[in-house]
């Protein structure tokens, strides 16, 4: 709460959105859906991958020194960003608490939706079974969960005198 009510606006930031009862992915998921110019979002949360764009890339801290791109997303997956919801409501989500349909993670999704998955398998008939809750799943795993409001953007000007006071004041 203070990074947020205090030391950010102390820093001349003026995007500082929440939302009471939605989760950041959600409220990052809207600002995406609203800005139409290039962004990058620096998370580590693969529930994001769903946002990935020509002009949205994401960069994990502390994983690499480039964002992680549409392409490198089709290329590594073998699926577009927007199936990535899909794939989860199948896979399940342990961070989200979202369980899948057993024995199938992320690659038997993906081969699931790409069509070459068989149908005589006992996957694939998993998944089948499983249909009825993987609509339930998927109104979970997609982004932004319905009834995210809109949020209000503005362009921030970087005040890096702004920001080396705050640093210096917090011993940073």
């Amino acid at each position: 709460t203070a990074l947020r009510q205090d030391i950010l606006p102390e820093m001349q930031f003026k995007n500082l959105h929440w939302s009471e009862g939605f989760e950041a992915d959600d409220v990052i998921a809207k600002l995406c859906e609203q800005i139409k110019t290039p962004k990058v979002i620096v998370s580590a949360d693969q529930d994001l991958y769903q946002l990935l764009s020509l002009d949205t890339a994401l960069w994990k801290p502390g994983k690499s020194d480039k964002c992680f791109t549409y392409d490198d997303f089709c290329k590594k997956y073998d699926t577009t960003p927007d199936k990535w919801a899909h794939v989860k409501a199948m896979a399940g989500c342990s961070s989200d608490n979202i369980k899948g349909v057993k024995g199938v993670g992320e690659r038997r999704a993906i081969q699931y939706i790409n069509n070459e998955l068989n149908p005589k398998s006992k996957t694939y008939q998993n998944i089948e079974e499983f249909e009825p809750f993987l609509q339930f799943n998927k109104r979970l795993t997609t982004l932004p969960w319905k009834g995210t409001p809109k949020m209000d953007w503005v362009q921030d000007e970087v005040n890096f005198m702004a920001i080396n006071r705050v640093l210096r004041k917090y011993g940073i």
